[in-house]
């Protein structure tokens, strides 16, 4: 009966208190310190507010904490659009002596016409729009204006 006792007695309760106090403060001092500012291992660690300070220091963003696989990347700058490049500038004539279409794809045109100018051909005939027709002329019939 007293073997019993003995194993319950207070000395051997002491013992068993102090190891289990142990035990807890080594796997708060692994687990816990790194996760919760002010619990006993972190509070009571190191002395003076030192275990403060360490405790709070993982709590910093650290390069490792920045680059953790949640954290979304920026879109990239919008890129800058390219200005489009103007139409280049269309010759305009005005039509000095009048003339008469005499075949298909000739343009007749009247004394102060305006022709737009799409070709410039060295046979002495310009291609043009006038009044939404297209067809040739005579060059040397017209000044650039």
């Amino acid at each position: 009966q007293s073997s019993a006792f003995s194993f319950g007695a207070p000395g051997s309760e002491q013992e068993t208190a102090a190891t289990m106090e142990e035990i807890m403060a080594a796997l708060n001092t692994n687990d816990d310190a790194d996760s919760r500012p002010g619990t006993a291992a972190s509070a009571g660690g190191g002395g003076g507010g030192g275990g403060k300070s360490d405790a709070a220091a993982p709590h910093q963003d650290t390069p490792a904490a920045s680059s953790a696989p949640n954290k979304q990347v920026p879109p990239p700058p919008p890129v800058k659009a390219v200005p489009p490049v103007p139409p280049p500038k269309q010759t305009m004539v005005r039509v000095l002596h009048a003339y008469a279409a005499s075949s298909e794809g000739e343009l007749t045109i009247d004394k102060g016409d305006e022709i737009r100018v799409t070709e410039e051909d060295t046979s002495g005939w310009w291609k043009g729009v006038l009044r939404g027709q297209e067809g040739w002329f005579p060059f040397n019939y017209v000044e650039k204006i």
